[in-house]
């Protein structure tokens, strides 16, 4: 049984063909990989937009106010902040710091929104007190932050 030279270009065309159907099966499955991590890339970026709308970034700062103090906090987030509470034991702990009310609380801050809270200063004060924010979001419950205030005169 020989072989005569059309079963030899069938047999040409038979390897060109499934060697063209291999290269084209491995790029697209390079292309389908490349495209499941765009894919995962996208639906991060969402999680990530959704988990900012539901997050409130509530933040303080000192500021003068004629003769006296004030400590201005702010919601800098897109979600809104329920139950803020202000805690510092640099404060507590100072003699020559006193705020009013005493255990300031505030029950809503929407984006953009702010709360002041009275600052009454002596002689000797701590010029950079820590003080905590705790606050409630649809992201979490008692989220909080840290940060210094700036007292220098």
């Amino acid at each position: 049984m020989s072989m005569d030279i059309s079963d030899w270009i069938a047999f040409g065309s038979l390897l060109i063909a499934l060697c063209s159907a291999l290269g084209s099966f491995l790029s697209n499955r390079k292309k389908w990989r490349e495209q499941s991590e765009i894919n995962k890339r996208i639906l991060q970026e969402y999680s990530d937009k959704e988990d900012n709308r539901k997050k409130a970034l509530v933040r303080a700062e000192a500021f003068k106010a004629g003769q006296s103090w004030r400590i201005h906090i702010v919601n800098n987030g897109e979600g809104i902040a329920r139950n803020i509470r202000f805690a510092s034991e640099d404060i507590e702990n100072d003699g020559a710091i006193y705020i009013h009310p005493e255990r300031p609380q505030y029950p809503i801050l929407n984006p953009d929104d702010s709360w002041n809270i009275v600052l009454h200063l002596a002689n000797g004060h701590n010029p950079a007190p820590i003080v905590k924010l705790i606050w409630d979001d649809e992201f979490g419950k008692d989220r909080e932050r840290e940060q210094a205030l700036d007292l220098t005169f």
